[in-house]
């Protein structure tokens, strides 16, 4: 058994669910997009957002030309919080009760910066953690290693000390390839159950 220290938790589709199609049909109106290119234009350059690379204004003006002359930038980024900001209640608590157990936790995620001060506003349902790593914070995303090592820096722990979940493979391979455990996170049972099998928590 692998004993660890911290806990890393990737913060979309872990820590809160899943952005619903009807968040995108209703960012797609505000654009006045069909919604696949609605869809293709958000992914495209989402990265480039996460890290600070674009502003909102440039970001969305990417995603929708001429929307910000329509006035419906306030509306759409609005819109884009909300849909983040539903919990995975099982997950936060989960991490909640990890972190009083007397482990290190963190958050690790690619985030744009409207999102992360929404989040911090409006979401009193997240947890506390140890350390909190975002991109648009450190100007890095995964599966870049900047990120990974930032955050392993905040928590004080080694690579081989860490667990981290996420939801998406290359990041999962990226964290692995730095000598951090990980693991494909689909759901909360089966992160448990893979964590029973192969690790020890303990403070």
């Amino acid at each position: 058994m692998i004993r660890l220290k911290a806990v890393i938790f990737d913060y979309g589709n872990v820590l809160c669910e899943p952005q619903r199609d009807s968040d995108l049909v209703a960012m797609a109106a505000e654009c006045d997009l069909p919604q696949d290119r609605l869809t293709e234009g958000y992914w495209k350059w989402r990265l480039d957002y996460d890290r600070a690379a674009l502003s909102p204004l440039e970001y969305w003006a990417r995603v929708a030309p001429g929307m910000a002359q329509n006035g419906a930038l306030d509306r759409v980024m609005k819109l884009d919080n909300e849909s983040w900001a539903r919990p995975n209640a099982r997950s936060a608590k989960w991490a909640g009760e990890l972190r009083k157990s007397g482990l290190k936790t963190a958050i690790l995620s690619n985030m744009p910066l409207p999102l992360r001060e929404y989040l911090d506003r409006e979401c009193h349902w997240i947890p506390e953690f140890d350390h909190r790593t975002f991109s648009c914070d450190v100007l890095a995303g995964k599966p870049g290693r900047e990120i990974y090592e930032e955050c392993l820096s905040g928590l004080g722990v080694a690579p081989s000390e860490a667990l981290f979940l996420d939801d998406r493979e290359e990041n999962v391979n990226a964290a692995r390839r730095l000598g951090i455990h990980a693991l494909v996170f689909t759901n909360l049972a089966q992160a448990q159950a893979d964590i029973e099998e192969k690790f020890a928590l303990s403070a």
